[in-house]
């Protein structure tokens, strides 16, 4: 069996070949994403709470197919795949909305539980069920299944999810903090002003990287702990 530090190793390698082979098709599947409810108005969202739930989850939604449609695009180009287009992409992505959306309200519904009586074991089973997404959409099983499944694997393999998730976790903030700074600034002080449009670009772009990049490491993290049990 291979130590730690090899399969964190091999991780993020794979994720990083991949990403660079076919950066464009992931990046513009993400920033796709990326712009749905972008273009509300705040004000419209303040003046409506009602609405402003609704948007937000729609807006989950999207970025639930978005994920499910990079980490689908990347498991057909492991398996061989050369050309991909972006639509098939998106459509990849939608073939599991309904069992994406039952494991989704069941982690949020275990979690919140968690949260309500202790926070500890709220972020513990948040941790322990970080896999549910992308084995939903490579393994094909159903929304309890895709939780059972990634807690398992989780809990014989901790330290080296906990490193890799950890660790991208860090390295997407890093990404998305300096455009996130200077946008929240550039709000503040010239929220009409040519720099503001191109600080909120900045941040699509980042959101986008984010999105794509944390999709494929999933996949990534996913797929070499199946091979160790193998």
């Amino acid at each position: 069996m291979r130590d730690q530090s090899s399969i964190f190793g091999i991780v993020y390698t794979e994720t990083w070949r991949m990403y660079k082979q076919h950066f464009w098709l992931f990046f513009v599947v993400a920033l796709l994403i990326s712009w749905v409810g972008a273009f509300i108005p705040k004000a419209f969202i303040l003046a409506h709470p009602v609405a402003a739930f609704f948007i937000s989850i729609i807006s989950g939604l999207v970025q639930l197919i978005g994920a499910a449609s990079i980490i689908a695009t990347a498991k057909l180009f492991s398996e061989g795949a050369q050309a991909i287009g972006i639509g098939q992409a998106l459509r990849l992505g939608m073939i599991p909305l309904f069992t994406l959306i039952g494991a989704t309200i069941l982690c949020l519904l275990i979690g919140l539980v968690g949260m309500v009586f202790l926070i500890i074991p709220g972020l513990v089973f948040a941790f322990f069920a970080c896999l549910y997404l992308p084995i939903v959409v490579c393994e094909k099983v159903t929304a309890w299944g895709s939780i059972k499944r990634s807690c398992g694997l989780v809990k014989h393999h901790w330290v080296v999810v906990f490193c890799v998730t950890f660790f991208g976790s860090v390295l997407m903030g890093f990404v998305a903090f300096v455009p996130g700074l200077l946008f929240a600034y550039l709000q503040l002080t010239n929220p009409q002003g040519m720099l503001r449009i191109v600080a909120e670009i900045m941040s699509f772009i980042t959101s986008a990287i984010t999105l794509s990049f944390y999709s494929l490491l999933s996949f990534h993290l996913l797929r070499v702990l199946t091979l160790l049990e193998d």
